[in-house]
């Protein structure tokens, strides 16, 4: 029966190819749920006792989207979000900025010191 413990399932120690392999089958078999077909939607649930900023809320997208439909639908039901960074200068910086794509971001780094000077924000 499942108690939401923590479990440990399997050790593996060793720095050759099949213990490597070994590992990746559990984990495998343990962590995925492999489904007959892509979903066209999702909804994902971030804990607000877990999930305060939208730095860490982004886990809902790299956790999904591999297995969602193309042109899928992706809703995130996120209560305890109040904020874009987990570190408070990086939170000022983001919202000074915004969320944009890699051109616009290098474009804005290179004429803007605070930017450039907090990597941790781009």
């Amino acid at each position: 029966a499942q108690t939401g413990a923590t479990e440990m399932k399997g050790l593996y120690i060793g720095n050759d190819i099949e213990c490597y392999t070994k590992a990746c089958d559990l984990s495998l078999q343990v962590n995925f749920t492999i489904l007959d077909k892509a979903p066209r939607k999702m909804v994902v649930y971030l804990d607000e006792d877990e999930f305060h900023s939208t730095w860490l809320g982004n886990k809902s997208i790299y956790r999904t989207r591999m297995a969602i439909a193309d042109d899928g639908e992706l809703i995130v039901l996120a209560p305890g979000v109040r904020r874009f960074g987990e570190d408070d200068a990086v939170d000022v910086l983001i919202r000074k900025y915004g969320y944009h794509g890699t051109p616009k971001t290098m474009e804005a780094m290179e004429a803007n010191p605070d930017l450039k000077d907090s990597l941790g924000a781009v």
